[in-house]
């Protein structure tokens, strides 16, 4: 029987010094406040909108690394890769996502089929299978990203420049503990989180890429 009282959620963290100088180069270098900035740092690698059979709670350590080179700013937000002047970077959520034909996926599609494979015909009912690419929960299309900044955080519409400077400035993304959790259902009106008992840094499922004015 699908029991749908809890959510299943897996996320891989950023270890402690890349996640601080992350946060500092959005506070120091672009003046963004604090409150603007998510501290916990992490990439959903599975979600699913109920429990999951045989799947494991709990924390584990890995040891992932993607180039920095292979992300591209964006706005989380609903509509696709296009930009679109009525949004602007300071009124939306803004991250990364990691290019779909990199090879650095590999580490973390392979901890995602972990997962995926403990799908059964209950859970999925009509849906396929979850795999590299689609989710049978949630938003369609499987895009790894990591969200940065909450509204408010002052930056310019263009993130162009945003993304070429973050990319000089860090040479790689570190991961190093995966963490696997139930957490309480979010209700939702369209693609936003109108009643939660999460933090908002702690939800993150919008992928959508949308880099405003210029493409990164």
């Amino acid at each position: 029987m699908v029991d749908r009282s809890k959510h299943f959620r897996v996320e891989l963290y950023l270890e402690e010094k890349c996640r601080k100088s992350i946060c500092d180069f959005f506070i120091h270098k672009y003046t963004c406040p604090p409150a603007s900035v998510v501290e916990k740092l992490h990439l959903t690698v599975y979600f699913a909108s109920m429990r999951v059979p045989n799947a494991r709670l709990g924390t584990r350590k890995v040891a992932i690394e993607v180039p920095v080179s292979e992300t591209r700013f964006m706005l989380m937000e609903a509509g696709g890769e296009e930009a679109k002047p009525h949004l602007k970077a300071n009124k939306s959520k803004v991250g990364i996502r990691i290019r779909q034909r990199s090879g650095e996926l590999y580490g973390i599609q392979a901890l995602r089929g972990e997962y995926c494979k403990l799908e059964t015909k209950e859970m999925l009912g009509k849906r396929k299978k979850s795999n590299n690419k689609f989710n049978a929960f949630g938003f369609l299309r499987f895009q790894p990203h990591i969200t940065f900044l909450r509204p408010g955080n002052r930056l310019n519409p263009d993130l162009y420049p945003l993304g070429a400077d973050f990319r000089g400035t860090f040479k790689s993304l570190r991961f190093d503990r995966l963490v696997s959790r139930e957490v309480d259902p979010v209700k939702t009106n369209g693609n936003r989180s109108i009643n939660s008992k999460n933090k908002p840094d702690e939800l993150g499922d919008s992928w959508s890429e949308l880099n405003k004015i210029k493409l990164d």
